[in-house]
């Protein structure tokens, strides 16, 4: 009878031992993952088309590109991010030269496990130009270059593989104001990126 009793006692206890270990595992790990996603910051890559849009799409053709990222966790919600990028898209007879970098914040709208969608958004500093080759003359003509001002938007999704890397995709859209001529049109449009990235976080 007492040995009944013993054991009989024994299994609620074990059980109850085992949920309050459980809740402590996970409310340890819940306090690691929030840890690990705030001030951090990342480096990366992204590679892709960009596809051009207004006056650029008659000077050029959309290609593959490669981008510079840049992003730090300021909290669970909100990143700084940077995007440094530059590229040449040739056309017939013309082309036009896109260098840019754009700086913003990135706001998270849920996580669910390692994975979380974002829309991002800011400002930044372009230098478009473009080159035509006239037939009839034979001459090369230049766009005078400056640095303007320009916006970008965008949204994408990224899935952290672990501590240190994460993997995911971006699409944005950039738009640099207009570079004023002392002669002829104004150089004018915007591009669409479409990347997949990768991100080293440390």
């Amino acid at each position: 009878m007492v040995l009944k009793g013993a054991v009989a006692f024994g299994n609620p206890i074990t059980a109850a031992n085992a949920r309050n270990s459980s809740a402590t595992s996970e409310r340890s790990i819940a306090t690691f993952i929030d840890e690990t996603l705030t001030n951090v910051h990342s480096v990366g890559f992204g590679i892709g088309e960009t596809y051009l849009a207004g006056n650029f799409g008659q000077y050029g053709e959309s290609n593959i590109t490669m981008d510079l990222l840049y992003s730090y966790a300021a909290t669970e919600s909100f990143d700084f991010v940077a995007d440094l990028h530059r590229s040449n898209h040739q056309g017939k007879s013309k082309s036009v030269t896109i260098s840019g970098i754009g700086l913003g914040i990135r706001g998270k709208i849920f996580t669910f496990d390692s994975l979380y969608p974002y829309v991002q958004g800011g400002l930044g500093f372009y230098r478009p130009s473009w080159k035509s080759y006239d037939s009839v003359t034979e001459n090369l003509i230049t766009s005078e270059s400056q640095t303007v001002f320009g916006w970008h938007v965008g949204m994408g999704t990224e899935l952290r593989l672990n501590n240190h890397f994460s993997f995911g995709g971006l699409l944005a859209w950039h738009d640099p104001f207009d570079v004023k001529q002392s002669a002829g049109p104004s150089v004018e449009g915007a591009y669409l990126k479409f990347l997949i990235t990768t991100m080293y976080s440390f």
